[in-house]
């Protein structure tokens, strides 16, 4: 879904003659600390099928770091723009702000678009069950109705800290 979003906010951005980009984090080798595929911005019709070709690729493993890869990512000219990141923000919130403020210094504006399935939002069912990370294939059994109080109050509480983390950088 999050690549979906991404394919159309570049097309949008191909219908008004903007460069767009392309950056995707993943399970790098250490040197490249995240950042799993790089296109420079273009705007040629070429240079949009290949950022389309990209994001119809299907995702390798998700577990790099999101602010360790949005460093690495700053590092690579140029230095003003905007940059969208869809993802669910599993991530170290202060060390994140710490990454969205470096990006703000290099004049890059941060659009974050956060991707969750319904399961997580509610953690809905009546039964209990296995969960199973669809980024790291751990696998977790659960009551859900026992722990839904607790998970949703956690959870909310960190959603509210993202958000207040987004706005502040």
């Amino acid at each position: 879904f999050a690549r979906t979003v991404l394919a159309a906010v570049a097309m949008l951005a191909r219908r008004q003659n903007d460069a767009v980009g392309l950056a995707l984090l993943g399970d790098t080798e250490p040197a490249d600390a995240g950042l799993l595929d790089f296109v420079r911005p273009g705007s040629s019709v070429g240079h949009h099928h290949t950022v389309f070709s990209r994001l119809d690729t299907p995702p390798a493993a998700r577990t790099a770091s999101i602010p360790e890869a949005l460093r690495r990512l700053a590092s690579v000219p140029p230095r003003r723009g905007a940059a969208i990141l869809a993802s669910d923000f599993y991530t170290d919130l202060a060390e994140f702000g710490r990454v969205l403020a470096l990006l703000r210094s290099q004049r890059l504006e941060f659009v974050a678009l956060q991707v969750l399935d319904p399961m997580e939002i509610a953690l809905g069912g009546t039964v209990a069950g296995r969960f199973v990370d669809l980024e790291d294939g751990s696998r977790l059994s659960l009551n859900a109705p026992a722990v839904r109080a607790g998970y949703l109050q956690r959870f909310t509480a960190w959603r509210r800290q993202l958000l207040e983390c987004c706005r502040e950088h």
